[in-house]
């Protein structure tokens, strides 16, 4: 159970980045560049920007900010909302109540109305306007000071659920249910806290394999003020009959550093996403039976004082005692970073090794001086609380 509740971690403490960055590495070398699914559409949205005046607190004009330009934004939002053809809407602009536009108020009118659509909230940032309350979900993600990329994407949170849920939610009814420290997914256990296989990851705007194709088929992402908007005052239906609809930074500001190089905060979505909907978060009954296997035989080898410092020679081991745990510890992280590389591979959930290794090594030390105290421990612990009980 303690793998599972590190699992359900937000943040990662351990080696897991940099072992899955050599993994990326290896499959970047062997398999070709990934392509957009069909089912995707990316509108970048970095180069649409407008500026707007920025007040103190006195309500005094201090300086402008430039955002994301309002009025491009409705224009988009009024032909998907007449059209209506599309299967879900990801708006991944934050939209703070404190940085208004003259078009806000229409803008953020029509996406309150609109169906199947998401807008970001983060408690860290800026409030959100009330008109957009009901459509947001949470985008924020987790690190911490020896591992500050992002690595883990939490589906549920005391916040909330986040974007991805969201999406699974309203499009493939797949919900998660926490009660007491377990996850459940469609009855199955689940983790909510998952390390993302980044399987798809586009940071170019045109195809890799153009093989003679011209205009718009040539292009991974689509810009609003350029591609977009000028299809939709030419009266071009069909652009997003059935796609998943991106909007958002591809290229500038919502990049985040993960083991799979730079990816934009819309592809972490949608590779969370993928991942919820795959169930690539349920670990299958093989590795549950592999870790019950494993952590019992360890058990047994340490109850019998067979630890890997066995192997040492044993004048080393009577006159370096630290050394012989430190050679245990490094022994057991091996063991499982490898369990964990497999698992990962093929069941797309990463194993814990440092806290497996320490678990059991803490565990040896302690069975270790158990044995030398010879239970006068237990028998003080005993009359103590008889005493207090007198």
């Amino acid at each position: 159970m303690a793998t599972y509740f590190v699992w359900n971690i937000p943040s990662d403490w351990t080696d897991s980045g940099s072992w899955l960055q050599r993994i990326h590495l290896a499959r970047a070398m062997m398999v070709s560049p990934d392509t957009l699914p069909s089912d995707l559409v990316l509108i970048n949205t970095c180069y649409d920007h407008e500026m707007v005046p920025v007040y103190d607190e006195l309500g005094m004009e201090c300086g402008q900010l430039d955002i994301t330009d309002r009025t491009k934004l409705l224009s988009l939002f009024r032909y998907l909302s007449a059209t209506n053809d599309y299967r879900y809407i990801v708006c991944d602009i934050r939209f703070d109540s404190l940085l208004q536009s003259p078009a806000d108020r229409w803008l953020f009118s029509l996406i309150s109305k609109i169906p199947r659509c998401v807008v970001p909230f983060s408690s860290e940032e800026g409030a959100l306007p009330a008109a957009l309350t009901q459509q947001s979900a949470i985008s924020e993600y987790h690190t911490n000071i020896r591992n500050n990329n992002f690595l883990k994407y939490q589906f549920l949170s005391s916040a909330g659920e986040s974007m991805a849920l969201r999406m699974a939610r309203c499009m493939n009814d797949r919900h998660i249910d926490k009660f007491g420290p377990l996850y459940l997914t469609d009855g199955k256990l689940c983790v909510n806290s998952h390390i993302l296989d980044i399987n798809t990851n586009v940071m170019s705007e045109y195809r890799q394999d153009e093989n003679g194709r011209s205009g718009m088929n040539k292009k991974n992402i689509l810009q609003l003020g350029t591609d977009v908007l000028p299809l939709i005052d030419a009266g071009v239906d069909g652009m997003f009959t059935d796609k998943i609809v991106m909007i958002g930074d591809c290229f500038r500001d919502d990049i985040h550093t993960t083991v799979a190089g730079p990816v934009s905060g819309m592809m972490i979505i949608y590779n969370a996403y993928h991942a919820l909907v795959s169930g690539y978060n349920v670990p299958p009954l093989w590795v549950w039976l592999s870790l019950t296997i494993v952590y019992a035989l360890l058990t047994l080898a340490i109850l019998n004082r067979l630890e890997p410092h066995d192997l040492l020679p044993k004048r080393w081991v009577a006159s370096y005692p630290v050394l012989c745990k430190v050679i245990d510890w490094i022994g057991f992280d091996i063991l499982f970073t490898f369990i964990g590389i497999l698992s990962f591979l093929f069941a797309k959930t990463y194993i814990d090794a440092w806290l497996c290794a320490t678990y059991f090594t803490i565990f040896g030390i302690v069975y270790t001086y158990l044995q030398l105290d010879g239970g006068k421990s237990f028998r003080f612990i005993q009359k103590l609380l008889i005493t207090k009980k007198e």
